[in-house]
């Protein structure tokens, strides 16, 4: 859910698809730490925003999981069952699933709709100082 939709590859069953990537370790110096979080854009695990309920630790990752919490609550009143749990009301029934489903396409582009007006505030996820980040070089089916 939090990768980009053009690093996301669909292959059917019986099909070979052979996918090359690489993996950009990503190492800071210490010192950046001290630079504000604004300035740097990016987040340590221990800088954990007020609004991040959801885990103790700050990734990207975590963040968006949140962000698509939230999305579905704000509009299916409930949250798949696969998330962590973050609200009162619960995990949804079969018509919060159906929800869901009819909804998927917005839900799987969140991240991409996030600075549109209608989400600005949905998703602030900043990119972690630490996670790798991922690339795809080349893509064929065989």
């Amino acid at each position: 859910m939090n990768s980009d939709a053009d690093q996301k590859k669909v292959v059917a069953v019986g099909d070979v698809d052979e996918v090359v990537f690489n993996v950009m370790e990503i190492e800071n110096d210490q010192t950046i730490v001290n630079v504000p979080i604004k300035k740097r854009e990016c987040r340590f695990p221990k800088e954990v925003p007020h609004y991040l309920k959801v885990h103790k630790l700050y990734s990207y990752s975590t963040c968006m999981v949140q962000c698509h919490a939230k999305y579905h609550l704000k509009m299916c009143n409930c949250t798949h069952h696969f998330m962590p749990y973050y609200s009162k009301q619960g995990y949804c029934d079969i018509d919060g699933l159906k929800c869901l489903t009819d909804n998927f396409e917005i839900f799987n582009r969140l991240r991409l709709l996030r600075d549109t007006e209608e989400l600005r505030n949905i998703c602030e996820c900043l990119p972690s100082c630490t996670e790798p980040e991922y690339n795809i070089i080349s893509h064929k089916k065989t």
